[in-house]
């Protein structure tokens, strides 16, 4: 009984951790910001945001906003050479110090927020350019500095050159701390998606899989993961196509393609942006020339042509854009408003209407048709406006693969397979744990190892410099360990049983 309640303990620390940081709070638009609760909105406030695309949005597990980052600056917009315009901003909506200049141009979803997975404080803001630039970077956040209000460094630490897709995304790997991060590229023929894995010793090389449907040209490319992160859609702007994956959480291997649109039809539709309900069944999806907003059944196998017409638009200066699954729920859109046709951004202080300053809300998304309670422009933003961006937030409450080999980021407890080079035994152990390298010729340096406990507090590390290290974690209470082995090629992550 002890042993149960102590591993309970253990559970709801390690959930603490991870709720430690929420999607509530969302920053926009021009100078619009809102806070969310469990089923509505709390408040809607003032922001130091005016960007007509892409932007991002973190907060604590209390819904009190931490920090924010978008992209370009406004003063900035029509300077010859639209690139390295993106800022964070504070929670006070000041620049964060050293917070200007990222690398990102004027799309949609080119940025990024996540938690570096073994720190309170610590912060990664990935920026990618569609266009003009043509690169994807990191830059760190360090909240700890500044009385909480934070610092930037690494700024614009280049990742992967290339034509980035506009449509990057992140899914939180099974075992509930470390993330991937996915994104596509342009410009070449190919049906590669890129993947990172970030984990507390940074992030791993470039992964590149084939799989999905080839395109060659156009950078609206929006990679739109499921809440549970096993599904992801993939909307493709210049192919007019709809594709979905699985994605394995512990692997990060996409499989089960399936071809939902390819483009046929009378008349064929140009896909912009998507969202997927929370029960994981439908797809929300909007087009641009004729203004659609469709649900799509993704459980139906004939699902394109059983949509359902949920919304449709016939002006050129009301066009749906962005659309999110929003904290509480439900599903807002974004409705792109032009005074002409030309110029849609910046808004002149006299460009106010109903059209930007409301969002479109889908309060019911898990309901078929209909039933999914769609109110046209239904959430007035209290005078503050919209463009066609919506933050590109990614699900921070996404816990473990519960019962998955990695949902306590483990190989496997006591587990001895070919292909992993690094054993540990006995395991369980009482405290003493022998770590064996499978691999003649350490080097001199070693190879670094951590100890963290489940809650992810770092209690012990090293360096193993022989083909047999003995860890000793006899001081420590009995639970579960999880132990990270850094090789030159790749992290191994054990799970460490003390009796």
């Amino acid at each position: 009984m002890r042993k149960l309640i102590l591993l309970c303990t253990l559970c709801l620390s390690f959930l603490k951790l991870n709720a430690q940081f929420t999607n509530l709070n969302w920053t926009f638009g021009d100078s619009c910001g809102i806070k969310f609760n469990a089923t509505g909105i709390d408040s809607i406030y003032r922001t130091s945001v005016n960007a007509r695309g892409t932007c991002a949005t973190i907060s604590d597990s209390l819904g009190n906003l931490l920090f924010y980052a978008a992209s370009p600056d406004l003063e900035h917009y029509h300077a010859p050479t639209l690139i390295d315009r993106g800022r964070i901003y504070n929670k006070q909506h000041n620049k964060m110090e050293n917070g200007d200049s990222l690398f990102c141009s004027n799309w949609y979803r080119e940025m990024l927020i996540l938690p570096w997975p073994d720190s309170v404080n610590k912060f990664i803001v990935i920026s990618s350019m569609a266009t003009s630039g043509a690169k994807i970077s990191y830059s760190i956040v360090d909240l700890s500095y500044n009385n909480g209000l934070g610092r930037v460094f690494d700024k614009n630490t280049v990742i992967d050159t290339g034509n980035i897709c506009d449509g990057i995304t992140a899914i939180r790997h099974g075992n509930g701390r470390d993330w991937w991060i996915l994104y596509k590229k342009w410009f070449f023929n190919n049906n590669i998606i890129y993947k990172i894995l970030l984990t507390p010793q940074g992030l791993s090389t470039i992964s590149p899989q084939n799989i999905g449907l080839s395109f060659s040209n156009g950078g609206l490319y929006r990679l739109i993961p499921s809440q549970n992160g096993s599904t992801i859609v993939g909307l493709c702007n210049s192919s007019m196509s709809i594709e979905k994956f699985s994605f394995d959480r512990c692997t990060g291997m996409l499989s089960n393609h399936v071809v939902i649109y390819n483009g046929t039809g009378n008349p064929p539709y140009s896909f912009w942006e998507g969202a997927i309900s929370p029960n994981n069944r439908f797809l929300y999806v909007t087009t641009i020339g004729d203004q659609y907003l469709f649900q799509i059944d993704l459980l139906n196998p004939n699902a394109y042509q059983n949509k359902i017409v949920i919304d449709s638009i016939d002006s050129l200066s009301y066009s749906g854009s962005a659309i999110r699954l929003a904290p509480n729920g439900k599903v807002y859109r974004s409705n792109w408003w032009c005074l002409d046709s030309i110029y849609c951004y910046p808004f002149s202080d006299s460009a106010y209407s109903l059209v930007n300053t409301h969002l479109s809300v889908i309060n019911e998304p898990d309901s078929l048709g209909v039933a999914c309670n769609y109110v046209g422009l239904g959430q007035y933003l209290n005078g503050f406006r919209t463009y066609a961006g919506l933050p590109n937030d990614v699900n921070l409450g996404l816990g473990p693969l519960n019962g998955s080999i990695c949902d306590t980021l483990s190989v496997g407890l006591g587990e001895i397979k070919d292909d992993i080079p690094i054993q540990t035994f006995p395991n369980p152990s009482s405290g003493n744990f022998t770590v064996n390298i499978k691999q003649e010729g350490i080097p001199k340096e070693g190879f670094p190892y951590t100890v963290y406990s489940l809650h992810g507090q770092l209690i012990q590390q090293g360096v193993l410099k022989s083909q047999a290290t003995l860890i000793n974690l006899s001081a420590f209470e009995s639970g579960m360990y999880l132990l990270n082995v850094t090789l030159p090629k790749q992290v191994v992550q054990i799970k460490l049983s003390k009796l």
